[in-house]
């Protein structure tokens, strides 16, 4: 792959990492008193800079790819067979949270939904990380579901601080994740 594809999809990886990371903050601080003076600088700031970030390493990819020569028949169908798989795979993955969702509540267990959609995100990694060549996604998806089967363990006499705690662990983590991707991308593109 062009570096100038590489960076696109990192910087695109990078905005939908800090959306959803900040998604899970949201979930995290809902339960708080005062939720809208946490909002801005405990979610809605660090995500912005992030989705930043990631914008502008987009825009660094299209001023050059702008620059090489065009894409050729193969390039082409290669990153589509990429975005495909992708597709797969965040599909599998809604449902899935889809088919959690319903069993947990029919089993009345919906205090543990939050967690069990961390398990889902978290081994969603495990084929990304493939997929995309990006072994950190192993890491971050293993400290995902690592965390949150821990979290619903031990807090399982603690349900009301449960979601609490789970959404700060997946809004962490992804944040994290976000940030090293993009400290990797500049180094990426200086070498370039």
């Amino acid at each position: 792959m062009r570096l100038s594809g590489e960076l696109h999809g990192r910087g695109t990886g990078a905005i939908i990492l800090a959306i959803f990371g900040g998604g899970w903050m949201v979930a995290a601080l809902h339960t708080l008193p005062h939720v809208w003076f946490w909002l801005f600088p405990c979610d809605l700031l660090p995500a912005s800079l992030l989705v930043i970030w990631g914008v502008s390493l987009i825009r660094a990819s299209n001023r050059m790819r702008e620059s090489e020569p065009a894409l050729t028949a193969a390039e082409v169908a290669a990153e589509s067979a990429v975005g495909k798989r992708f597709a797969w795979i965040f599909g599998g993955e809604g449902v899935a949270i889809f088919i959690a969702v319903n069993v947990l509540d029919n089993i009345g267990k919906s205090a543990f939904l939050l967690p069990t959609i961390g398990v889902i995100v978290g081994l969603h990694f495990m084929p990304l990380a493939r997929l995309f060549r990006y072994s950190l996604y192993y890491w971050s998806g293993a400290i995902q579901v690592v965390l949150c089967l821990g979290t619903a363990v031990a807090m399982r006499s603690h349900l009301n601080a449960l979601n609490t705690v789970v959404g700060l662990e997946m809004g962490l983590t992804l944040w994290i994740t976000v940030f090293a991707r993009l400290i990797r991308s500049r180094q990426f593109q200086r070498a370039g």
